[in-house]
């Protein structure tokens, strides 16, 4: 929990501080990697991505590509703060788990419709298949993500990964969502799916404990 991450004890600042310096840098590769890859597969492959680039123009862009995925990196980092402190108060309020994760659960049912529903209804949209094809994707990748946590911690830690994978990514990448242009959909998501996976997956090994580490 963000809480305990931060303050669980004085003396151990520096060590507290130094990981999480480690998570923020190791972040940023991983954005930065998520959005090269795919970007580059696109820049090669699919000729209505880019117009005809000369040599040092496509070095340009694959530059530019690693740069927006340090930028998502950095906007799935926003997220992770925001979903611990969520967690805190949430644990807070509900003084019972079971009601906080319940409402997870709801929440995740939400926002996977809507990921189907609200881009479909918006105009110039592609057809339905298309949105419960990438919400089956994130849904499915999710589910693997938090079947890894559980391994690596406990059982508990299967809902609130889930919510965090699931809701954080779809929200932080409404603005490709709203273009509805497919090559910014893919590239935008793969990097924040990436980062938001890869800092839920290490957020036990900064606190301590699994049970921590959900906040549990």
């Amino acid at each position: 929990m963000y809480y305990e991450f931060v303050s669980k004890q004085m003396g151990e600042t520096t060590v507290t501080l130094r990981k999480w310096w480690y998570l923020f840098w190791t972040t940023l590769l991983v954005g930065g990697v998520a959005a090269f890859v795919p970007g580059s597969i696109l820049l090669f492959t699919d000729r209505t991505f880019v117009a005809d680039f000369t040599t040092g123009e496509y070095i340009f862009n694959l530059v530019q590509l690693f740069g927006a995925g340090l930028m998502f990196s950095v906007l799935s980092q926003m997220g992770f703060f925001a979903y611990l402190t969520l967690n805190y108060i949430a644990l807070s309020i509900f003084r019972q788990p079971v009601l906080w994760k319940t409402l997870q659960v709801i929440v995740v049912v939400v926002v996977a419709f809507d990921l189907v529903y609200l881009p479909y209804s918006a105009e110039g949209s592609s057809p339905l298949w298309t949105y419960m094809l990438l919400t089956a994707l994130l849904v499915g990748l999710s589910a693997l993500m938090a079947n890894w946590k559980v391994r690596m911690t406990n059982k508990t830690a299967w809902i609130p990964t889930m919510f965090f994978l699931v809701t954080a990514t779809a929200l932080e990448a409404v603005p490709a969502l709203q273009e509805n242009n497919w090559n910014g959909i893919v590239t935008m998501m793969i990097p924040l799916f990436a980062c938001n996976a890869w800092q839920i997956l290490k957020l036990h090994t900064l606190v301590g404990t699994g049970s921590q580490a959900q906040g549990n």
